[in-house]
């Protein structure tokens, strides 16, 4: 099973722990971002290496787990020094009405999130 595969099921089997719905456009977007974090960070460092079998849990659901105690986002959201895109990018996937700002000041890094 490929890695990003693997962290997606992690994904989904904490997100049903934190009661949080995840749709298939939802699943679909965070596989592509995972794919894309997992092959990015080979060649450059966007998160720890030995962050990447925990990467679901200690990324992705750690950027949502607090959005159901909010309600919707109603103020723009900057997501300063944004890096490999966490929270800001798991935020955009789970309130898309939000108006999220990324900012990070390395060009390498700045070039992943205008992919991502």
């Amino acid at each position: 099973m490929k890695k990003q595969e693997e962290q997606l099921k992690q994904f989904l089997r904490g997100a049903e722990l934190l009661s949080i719905e995840v749709s298939k456009k939802q699943a679909a977007k965070v596989e592509m971002f995972l794919q894309l974090l997992l092959s990015w960070n080979r060649k450059m460092n966007l998160f720890s290496r030995h962050d990447t079998q925990r990467l679901a849990e200690r990324h992705l659901l750690e950027s949502i787990a607090w959005l159901e105690n909010f309600g919707k986002i109603k103020s723009p959201v900057l997501d300063f020094g944004s890096g490999a895109g966490f929270p800001g990018i798991p935020i955009a996937f789970f309130r898309p009405e939000s108006k999220l700002f990324l900012l990070e000041s390395k060009k390498k890094k700045a070039g992943f999130l205008n992919l991502a």
